[in-house]
């Protein structure tokens, strides 16, 4: 098969392309699509949250990594049509950034949005951050990874858990938890560990990417997190999404897409795409 197609293809358009070819058409069999809220899924998976029967009123939700409030402006703009009460809690440690974002969510019902400029990690403290400016969609508390350090700056920041948070202030439930914090992800599951033990959050998505390397952490570490709590995990794709029975190693990429980690009553409610290609 090499010397019948891959190396004449190669020789005709160049290995560059070649591989440029080859790299479109690995990502396209896998669903992976350009990190795009209109494309890449998010928007289908709050449009599931906004159609859930869930009893609480209003629907308690946690944007981590809030940057300008792209997310949340989305989903209450959404939610007012379909007369759903919202309660956000939009976490942003930069502050710069999280001046930008009050001054945009001043445009919302005050009583819809709380801002907290705080970060979430595993424990509650202090950290420093890597920051490439206020709006930036980058600044991350990991190690930089693809990104100019030059070109930044350090910042001090006031991290809690969400499991910390819950408990001051009195919060017994979430119904959604999303989760954008350029690779300290999975730190941030970490320490939401009593709620999601207790099934106490409906659902949960997290950004994966090349950031994760600098974090030292693998899908693999999501899914050993939440697995066993009795978690549904799959890819958010334009489809719908592609569900997994269990994590292997050729998941890992670490190309941008995000995860969805819900219980199984919701799982239902999504269009479900079969991960074939994996499993089969």
């Amino acid at each position: 098969m090499r010397r019948l197609c891959a190396d004449p293809l190669c020789a005709i358009i160049g290995r560059r392309n070649f591989y440029r070819l080859a790299l479109f058409l690995v990502r396209e069999a896998r669903r992976d699509v350009p990190n795009s809220f209109a494309t890449n899924g998010e928007q289908f998976a709050q449009e599931i949250l906004l159609g859930t029967t869930f009893e609480s009123s209003p629907l308690v939700v946690f944007d981590v990594g809030a940057n300008v409030g792209d997310w949340t402006m989305s989903l209450l703009s959404s939610a007012q049509p379909k007369s759903r009460t919202l309660r956000i809690h939009a976490f942003e440690p930069c502050a710069g950034t999280f001046e930008t974002l009050t001054k945009r969510l001043a445009q919302a019902d005050g009583t819809s949005v709380i801002a907290v400029n705080k970060g979430c990690s595993s424990a509650s403290g202090m950290a420093t951050m890597t920051n490439y400016g206020p709006n930036c969609e980058i600044n991350t508390i990991c190690e930089p990874i693809g990104d100019n350090p030059a070109q930044s700056s350090k910042q001090e920041i006031q991290l809690t858990t969400v499991d910390d948070y819950c408990l001051a202030n009195h919060i017994a439930h979430i119904d959604f938890l999303k989760i954008d914090a350029e690779g300290h992800d999975c730190e941030i599951i970490a320490g939401a560990m009593a709620m999601l033990r207790a099934n106490a959050i409906a659902m949960v998505q997290f950004e994966y990417n090349w950031r994760w390397i600098g974090a030292r952490h693998f899908l693999r570490d999501a899914f050993n997190l939440l697995k066993p709590l009795n978690y549904s995990i799959g890819k958010l794709t334009q489809n719908g999404v592609e569900f997994y029975p269990e994590w292997k190693w050729q998941m890992e990429t670490f190309w941008e897409g995000n995860y969805i980690a819900c219980l199984p009553e919701i799982a239902r409610s999504f269009t479900h795409v079969d991960p074939d290609w994996l499993f089969r």
